[in-house]
């Protein structure tokens, strides 16, 4: 009986060990976050897993309500006071991404609010992209980061909304 009991606990053990290793992604995390009157400043860190796996598609107010432990939700606040996203600024990691790693940031309707602006980003540099044309937030916004391959990579996405 003790036997049987050990063994179907190693196997339960086994068969979540080996779906975490298949199904593992990396992880995008708010990292600091500032709202004035007329500017909202979001600092999101991205983690790569150890298999150099990016994180799947994740909603900004997934990422802020748990960085905040709020229920209202990012995008709805910047939906409700008129905001806009105005400018993007990415910093590859001390274990940075592979080169020419992608963002896109979609809407609700499937839209790149970002304009294919933060695709191919630096491995080695920050960049700043103004967003043109600039768009009112109008809802639930999902942040997708690919072709970052490198194991543990990590970098720093931060966003700026006026109205």
């Amino acid at each position: 009986m003790v036997r049987k009991t050990l063994l179907i606990f190693i196997l339960v053990a086994l068969a979540v060990f080996i779906t975490k290793s298949v199904f593992a992604a990396g992880t995008i995390a708010l990292q600091e976050k500032r709202i004035g009157p007329n500017t909202v400043y979001v600092r999101l860190l991205i983690t790569n897993d150890a298999s150099g796996n990016p994180p799947a598609a994740t909603s900004l107010d997934t990422i802020y309500t748990a960085g905040v432990g709020s229920l209202y939700g990012l995008t709805t606040y910047l939906r409700d006071n008129n905001f806009f996203w105005y400018l993007a600024v990415t910093n590859p990691g001390s274990t940075a991404p592979a080169a020419l790693w992608d963002i896109t940031m979609v809407d609700a309707r499937g839209v790149d609010v970002a304009n294919s602006l933060l695709l191919n980003r630096s491995a080695t540099l920050d960049e700043t992209v103004k967003i043109t044309p600039t768009r009112f937030v109008t809802g639930a916004q999902y942040l997708t980061v690919a072709n970052t391959t490198n194991a543990n990579a990590t970098a720093v996405l931060e966003l700026y909304y006026v109205n």
